[in-house]
């Protein structure tokens, strides 16, 4: 029997946001995109292949941006925009402790940064 549809695409809602809003990641509510349910769907919906300029805007002052891009590294996040990196940057840099120091390099965020890295509670895997 052949389809008669196209499979649909997976739709994304705010509550993907409970993908990285554990126990252990109380930063979430301090998190830009929370208040604005269009930026959060872009960012985590999969907008497209690039952002919109309030969703770049959106990550590059939220004050929780290492903390979001460290956490998409520790659980695995294959998609969506992270810390104000795209899926395919995230693999490309492979460790959150590369794409923390990439930051650093491009002068996104302090060196002060790097401390997150060594948080409690962030999983031993990660810090391998």
């Amino acid at each position: 029997m052949w389809m008669t549809e196209r499979p649909r695409a997976r739709e994304h809602t705010m509550s993907d946001l409970s993908v990285i809003a554990t126990t252990s990641n109380n930063w979430i509510n301090d998190a830009e995109c929370v208040t604005s349910p269009a930026v959060a769907r872009e960012l985590v919906g999969f907008g497209g292949p690039r952002l919109s300029a309030a969703a770049t805007l959106t990550c590059r002052l939220c004050p929780v941006r290492v903390d979001c891009l460290i956490t998409a590294y520790d659980e695995g996040s294959e998609f969506g925009y992270f810390g104000g990196m795209s899926p395919a940057a995230r693999r490309r840099l492979r460790t959150a402790e590369a794409a923390v120091s990439q930051l650093v390099r491009d002068g996104e965020v302090p060196i002060e940064a790097m401390d997150k890295l060594n948080r409690p509670g962030r999983p031993v895997d990660a810090l391998a």
